[in-house]
């Protein structure tokens, strides 16, 4: 499902991308990657934070999948983002 979201949402990205860069392709891969790294990450942390007995709790545990799939997509998305040049 991530794959698959990361191909969809990136698609307008890289329309706008493929005209100020070069190697613009990278980025729908990019997304591809990182969403189906990040995805399941959340969806854990949604899953956990229903079984927490208290509001703070989920909270506190949502908020913490959220952190760390912002920092896994963040990265994979830095990964390729160094390779994806300006045109020339």
């Amino acid at each position: 499902m991530g794959a698959v979201a990361g191909a969809v949402l990136s698609f307008a990205q890289w329309l706008v991308l493929r005209k100020a860069a070069a190697h613009a392709g990278w980025w729908i891969l990019a997304n591809m990657l990182a969403w189906l790294g990040g995805m399941p990450i959340i969806f854990w942390g949604i899953d956990a934070a229903q079984k927490v007995q208290s509001l703070g709790g989920a909270l506190l545990l949502m908020a913490l999948a959220l952190l760390v799939a912002g920092v896994v997509v963040g990265g994979i998305h830095g990964v390729f983002l160094v390779r994806i040049r300006p045109a020339q």
